[in-house]
């Protein structure tokens, strides 16, 4: 297992071993996009489709909605590429407005697979994100999953859910899955952090959890468990962090450190339990990804997988801005005011 950092250093590893491939590739990607990145990897695929080995890629019908108007990947798919949309947008129809593949897989000749957060498109360059890259048993869970949505894009059955199989594999699979279907990684995280004694470190771009959850946090924290979340500092998606932010005061009131991260917009997900338990993928603190999207995490108790974690955090943490209440109360009017408009469709969200 190696965990990458830096989108410019993933997507290369990615592109390497997608060059290596000898008979598959399968991708799941919320947001990949005809420009700059993302027709690295579609020119990949060409080249390894005139090889002959089989591809396969899902593709959100809204995060790349884009990418479905190409007419490099209409030509793509008339050579042989398949590519299907997850739940293609429909004014019609409220589904098709809300329920996303917010996973993001590759696998290679089922021996190598890759599992993260960040989408394929110039604009997360100098996002802070990650992905891993894993090889062993779980490498036939996320070609399972991934197996599983693939049959389901086919019949345009988006919210089916697959029998469930117990894994054995360290670490282990976790997936959110649409609608009101399981829900394993928001599962497991609340269970986790109900248990926690000592310590609750999480990493979200976006936070805006169900009232549960947040409680959940509230009470470990007013119980004396170091709770500390590090989010976004650096802003590109106004309403979002407003949002986020209007759970702050409350937050804060309760002794939860609130960090921002300063040097770019960082977009990792990740949380570590008393330093017994961790998880990393493309879960977010948000109702979308407990409730709304399909998401794929890993999850372990092993020292090896915390370790990574730990040291990501820690990392993060030495870069970020921790929010006092003292400074937060005293923020402008107009600022304080609208996130009182709108913490009544927190519900909603």
């Amino acid at each position: 297992m190696k965990l990458y950092t830096a989108p410019q250093a993933f997507w290369d590893a990615m592109l390497k071993d997608i060059n290596s491939a000898k008979i598959s590739i399968e991708m799941e990607q919320f947001s990949i996009w005809d420009d700059k990145i993302g027709h690295r990897f579609l020119e990949a695929f060409e080249k390894k489709n005139r090889e002959g080995v089989k591809i396969r890629m899902i593709a959100d019908g809204w995060g790349s909605y884009p990418l479905f108007r190409s007419g490099f990947v209409k030509k793509l798919i008339a050579a042989g590429v398949e590519i299907v949309a997850f739940n293609p947008p429909h004014l019609a129809n409220p589904k098709q407005w809300f329920y996303r593949l917010h996973k993001k897989t590759l696998v290679i000749d089922s021996q190598i697979a890759w599992l993260g957060g960040s989408g394929m498109k110039k604009k997360f360059i100098k996002f802070r994100d990650i992905f891993l890259r894993l090889e062993g048993t779980i490498v036939s869970a996320i070609q399972t999953s991934f197996e599983s949505v693939w049959r389901n894009c086919k019949q345009q059955n988006y919210f089916a859910q697959p029998d469930f199989t117990k894994q054995t594999s360290d670490p282990q699979l976790l997936i959110n899955y649409c609608g009101y279907g399981r829900k394993e990684i928001y599962e497991q995280m609340r269970e986790n952090i109900q248990k926690a004694e000592k310590s609750i470190f999480l990493t979200t771009s976006y936070f805006f959890p169900d009232r549960n959850f947040f409680q959940l946090l509230l009470d470990k924290a007013r119980a004396g468990v170091d709770v500390k979340i590090i989010l976004r500092g650096k802003d590109d998606e106004h309403l979002p962090v407003r949002f986020s932010s209007s759970y702050f005061q409350k937050a804060l009131r309760a002794n939860i450190g609130i960090y921002r991260y300063e040097p770019t917009i960082i977009h990792t997900k990740s949380a570590i339990i008393d330093g017994k338990w961790a998880t990393l993928g493309s879960c977010n603190l948000d109702k979308f990804s407990f409730y709304y999207n399909m998401e794929a995490n890993l999850a372990s108790a092993s020292l090896e997988f915390i370790q990574i974690a730990s040291e990501l955090f820690a990392t993060d943490l030495k870069l970020s801005k921790k929010i006092e209440l003292r400074d937060w109360i005293r923020r402008p009017f107009y600022e304080r005011f609208f996130e009182f408009l709108i913490w009544p469709i927190h519900n909603y969200l």
